[in-house]
């Protein structure tokens, strides 16, 4: 998978998958005691969230439209990686397509291990207007919001914080941020075979972009 990835980012001169997208400063605020033991509760954490269509497609045709987001804590950082998906118990472990950024909940479809518990994490918009995940769509959602979501394995999604988006930061500094669901914190790690290759594929989507040279 390594470098299946990294062959594709070298020919695509960006990311493999979700390879252009817009990057927001924000902050977020947890408020759940499920996460208190990595947060500190009622807190404002920097946050750096990137909005992306993941196959790259123009915007009329639906995708699986992308959310990343970097928690920043003091030296440390923590990277939920997340695609539109469903609901329900099962079907949040599912991907979907769509035209809009904010009409489906967002996934990490693998699991976490959260202080001992498996888990999924989360993100829903709270704006309810339809936004296309069009060039104008992805830069119109400073001062937007989303409810930070948990869930267990076969449960349903459970909010622990917020997240508000600030303002669309620079084209370099979109390119340079590169995200990797392993960037966290011994309290809450990704688990099972699937995320390590994940972590391969992000890991070969990264070097082929370096090596291309754009």
């Amino acid at each position: 998978m390594y470098y299946f990835f990294k062959l594709l980012a070298m020919l695509r001169g960006a990311r493999a998958l979700h390879p252009r997208g817009y990057l927001y400063s924000g902050t977020i605020i947890f408020e759940d005691k499920l996460v208190a033991d990595i947060y500190d509760l009622g807190r404002k954490y920097p946050a750096k969230v990137r909005l992306s269509r993941g196959v790259g497609l123009p915007g009329f045709i639906p995708d699986i439209q992308g959310m990343a987001i970097r928690i920043e804590n003091g030296d440390s950082i923590q990277d939920w990686l997340l695609a539109i998906g469903g609901q329900g118990r099962l079907t949040k472990y599912a991907l979907c397509l769509s035209r809009y950024i904010n009409t489906y909940y967002y996934t990490s479809c693998f699991p976490y291990k959260l202080n001992g518990k498996t888990v999924l994490l989360g993100a829903k918009f709270i704006q309810k207007a339809p936004v296309r995940s069009t060039k104008k769509g992805l830069r119109s959602l400073e001062d937007f919001s989303c409810d930070l979501l948990v869930a267990r394995s076969y449960g349903l999604w459970h909010k622990v914080g917020t997240l508000h988006f600030d303002r669309v930061l620079s084209v370099k500094e979109s390119h340079a941020i590169s995200y990797n669901p392993w960037n966290t914190v011994p309290q809450l790690r990704p688990i099972t075979w699937l995320n390590q290759v994940r972590s391969d594929s992000y890991k070969g989507s990264r070097d082929g972009r370096n090596e291309s040279g754009r």
